[in-house]
């Protein structure tokens, strides 16, 4: 099913896949929320154990967490 639903994701891109990761398991939306995380450090310069990733995520970068971008684009 993991598989399935990766090889979904990669093929349609951010926009049609958004209502198959929205009936995910939690383990893949933790996965995908990790990545961004590492995204956000990576852009920014802060370290692992740097307080306010969420805050940079959120002010500084505009973007959502992995839930919240999911619900938000299922309701375009």
């Amino acid at each position: 099913m993991l598989k399935i639903q990766l090889a979904i994701y990669a093929v349609y891109g951010h926009g049609m896949s958004n209502s198959v990761l929205s009936s995910a398991l939690k383990k893949v939306m933790d996965k995908l929320q990790h990545v961004q995380n590492a995204a956000t450090r990576l852009v920014t310069g802060t370290g692992k154990y740097e307080r306010g990733l969420s805050r940079l995520m959120h002010d500084d970068l505009h973007w959502l967490v992995i839930p919240q971008r999911v619900q938000y684009t299922s309701l375009l």
